[in-house]
């Protein structure tokens, strides 16, 4: 069991890049740009306070912030409503017969004449084989063929 963990966190490694020196490095560079970030905003918010006044400066930089957040919202919004009708069309074009009434009933039929106990291990393991079958496909087989 221990090698196939190990064969899968390699593969989501392969994948991804990841590893504990890449997410502390992320970390380190994510508080280094948000500490920049922070200089930035205090830096304007000194700048503009000097030519117009401190209150002029808080509600400048207020505005700016509101208005980015606005952005923010809309652009959210929006590619929620996308994800949606996406997920909607895709679930639409994967109709498949698993849910066709005649052979849930037939699933059904069988389960009750082989028995529940005896069928749920043959199904894990049919599952588990589908899965492994499908990585090695995805591994070995060039794409279009």
């Amino acid at each position: 069991m221990n090698g196939l963990v190990k064969h899968f966190g390699l593969k989501a490694q392969a994948r991804t890049g990841l590893s504990s020196d890449v997410a502390v490095m992320a970390v380190i560079a994510g508080a280094a740009a948000l500490m920049t970030f922070v200089f930035l905003c205090v830096s304007a918010f000194v700048w503009i306070g000097q030519i117009y006044g401190g209150v002029v400066a808080g509600l400048a930089l207020a505005g700016f912030f509101l208005v980015v957040a606005l952005i923010a919202v809309a652009v959210c919004i929006n590619n929620r409503i996308r994800n949606i009708e996406q997920a909607k069309i895709e679930l639409a074009q994967r109709h498949t017969a698993l849910f066709d009434p005649a052979i849930m009933q037939m699933g059904l039929q069988v389960g009750k004449t082989i028995g529940w106990r005896r069928l749920v291990p043959l199904v894990a393991a049919g599952v588990l084989a589908a899965g492994i079958a499908a990585g090695w496909r995805k591994e070995h087989i060039p794409k279009g063929t």
